[in-house]
């Protein structure tokens, strides 16, 4: 629909035109400036048509954005850090290559933060952590890192990122 509404767009543009040189001046309308017409709507047609599958992506970007906060519940208003910088306390990172203390899995997702048994197991099952905490021999009590159990890549991931969205920083990196 875009396409056609592109075409039409631009041969509406080029009627007119062609009618206003024809109507309007003394001069006879030669094939140069035609075809010079034709392909500067042409460029034009193609700068419109960029313009508005950008705008498309963004709305679906957006809207996708929308249905996941509905699905996830979030009851929690999304801050936006427009005037000022976001404060130390206010950023938590999810590195590349996810690191973890000499503790145990709980410790690890807490970091320090108090303990609110609602949200951290929130936190675990959108992590996709329960089937991991099943598989060892303590569960979430299990001691990780140097002293204990070692962990693969994604289940050391995971708790990564579980730390991260436990902190309830407004800013994830």
């Amino acid at each position: 629909m875009i396409t056609t509404m592109g075409d039409f767009l631009s041969m509406l543009t080029l009627l007119a035109m062609v009618a206003a040189v024809v109507l309007f001046t003394d001069k006879p309308l030669r094939a140069s400036v035609a075809f010079s017409s034709l392909s500067v709507m042409e460029v034009l047609r193609f700068q419109f048509r960029w313009i508005v599958a950008i705008i498309r992506y963004i709305s679906i970007g957006i809207e996708s954005m929308r249905r996941l906060n509905c699905l996830f519940g979030s009851s929690v208003g999304i801050k936006r850090h427009l005037h000022e910088a976001p404060t130390f306390e206010d950023v938590a990172y999810v590195p590349q290559m996810a690191w973890l203390q000499s503790y145990t899995i709980h410790q690890n997702i807490l970091f320090y933060s108090k303990f609110d048994q609602k949200q951290y197991d929130a936190v675990v099952e959108a992590c996709g952590l329960l089937p991991d905490l099943e598989l060892l021999p303590l569960g979430y009590m299990t001691e990780v890192g140097e002293r204990g159990l070692g962990l693969s890549g994604g289940q050391k991931q995971r708790v990564s990122l579980a730390r991260a969205i436990y902190s309830r920083a407004s800013t994830l990196f």
